[in-house]
């Protein structure tokens, strides 16, 4: 199994250094592409690189071409930056790259003031929204990819004295944000949200307002970034009451039927008041994004931090019931990390490293084995997507990291190599499940 898992990732490296060129513009630009972009540009792609790099230098030479690239064509205005754009995305992948070794040391901690300068523009835009009493915008500014919950695991994965000042303030951010919130609609959750479909500074009726659970998107994500720092010794002030009213709010919203744990993708605050309205069936039961392995780590990370075997307990549970259910039941429909196999694989594979079932670690690898079977040569990149284009689903190659093949790439070449357990800022910490 381990040797056409090898030979598969070999494929999809050799696949992306072909497509996706490190110098020039790309002969065909791939669908929902950005180059600065982590997530879906040639940062995530040098993180793939420098990790297959650890054991071969030519690897190392193609991350360094990528990260170059990137750096050459930064952006120079500072602006409120998720982790997934511009400055913290080349700052967070050469970080990874960098490993133990040292290298670009001087380019991380020029990088880490920008980004420091980018999270004191969001820390005043959400100190001004939150004084207003108003729910945050959608994508939230305290998510995982756009906003200071992955900000925050790669400061803490950073050594620079910049990252270092900076990550307090985060913390304590997100302690504030657990805070509930008074409206005249009633008392909420300070995660309250926009829904998605309510235009960019419209004016929203609170009660409209949702509760994102989601890893993502959602308090999953905040409540992981607590729990990491007290892992890696790192406090602030509430910090352990924040995280239980996040996890106890999360394990309130457990739903059970046929057999499975899960969570719905998110609540109104109608059906947070009131629970005789319960919130639609999660239709990605399996995603890393929305689904419950996401969450479920987040729990057990915040079990084992806070000393709550309860979480980390129900986290395991959840996520050995979704593994022996029917696949059918995962509907998953593409092989990426943010909500298809290898996301699915990625995560669990985390949940295993910290449970005491041995169980969970043997499913991974028949799953494992399926993604690397399913790897179509024919096809540019390996794996296809789908891409809704004009009202349609279209199947669509994509290189990246979240949704394409390089992430497929570094789930495999982690259940092979086991990367990143050495490292302070191992590759799947952007998704926040290390």
């Amino acid at each position: 199994m381990h040797d056409r898992i090898t030979a598969t990732v070999d494929v999809l490296a050799r696949r992306i250094a072909e497509a996706v060129p490190a110098v020039g513009p790309l002969p065909s630009t791939p669908p929902m592409w950005a180059p600065h972009s982590l997530s879906r540009g040639l940062p995530g792609i040098a993180l793939l690189f420098g990790c297959l790099g650890r054991d071969d230098p030519a690897h190392r030479n193609t991350a360094h071409a990528y990260l170059a690239a990137v750096a050459d064509a930064l952006p120079h205005q500072t602006e409120p930056w998720g982790l997934d754009r511009a400055i913290p995305a080349l700052a967070f992948a050469a970080t990874s790259v960098s490993g133990t070794t040292g290298a670009y040391r001087n380019l991380i901690a020029a990088l880490d003031e920008r980004v420091a300068d980018s999270v004191r523009l969001t820390l005043a835009a959400e100190r001004g929204r939150m004084d207003a009493g108003v729910p945050a915008p959608t994508p939230p500014r305290f998510d995982t990819l756009a906003g200071l919950a992955g900000i925050g695991r790669y400061l803490l994965g950073s050594r620079s004295a910049a990252a270092a000042d900076t990550l307090p303030l985060v913390l304590t951010y997100l302690v504030d944000l657990a805070q509930p919130v008074r409206t005249p609609h009633g008392t909420v959750p300070g995660w309250w949200t926009v829904p998605e479909h309510a235009a960019v500074g419209a004016a929203t009726d609170p009660r409209e307002a949702v509760l994102d659970l989601g890893l993502a998107h959602g308090v999953a994500g905040p409540l992981a970034l607590l729990s990491l720092a007290r892992r890696h010794g790192v406090h602030v002030p509430g910090q352990d009451e924040a995280a239980h009213r996040m996890a106890e709010w999360l394990m309130n919203w457990t739903k059970s039927d046929e057999g499975l744990t899960h969570w719905p993708r998110m609540v109104t605050l109608t059906q947070e008041r009131d629970r005789t309205r319960p919130a639609p069936r999660n239709p990605r039961m399996a995603s890393w994004c929305y689904g419950t392995p996401g969450i479920a780590r987040s729990l057990q990370l915040a079990g084992h931090a806070f000393g709550v075997e309860r979480w980390s307990g129900a986290a395991t549970a959840a996520v050995r019931r979704l593994l022996t259910a029917p696949r059918s039941a995962w509907t998953l429909d593409d092989h990426g990390l943010c909500h298809g196999y290898a996301g699915l694989l990625q995560t669990v594979r985390r949940v295993a490293s910290d449970s005491p079932d041995p169980r969970l670690l043997l499913l991974t690898d028949s799953l494992a084995d399926d993604i690397a079977r399913a790897c179509r040569t024919e096809t540019v990149y390996g794996y296809e997507a789908m891409d809704p284009q004009d009202g349609r689903a279209v199947l669509v190659g994509l290189p990246g990291l979240l949704e394409g093949t390089a992430g497929i790439a570094l789930a495999l070449w982690d259940v092979v190599a086991g990367g990143g357990e050495s490292h302070r800022l191992p590759w799947d910490s952007f998704l926040l499940l290390s």
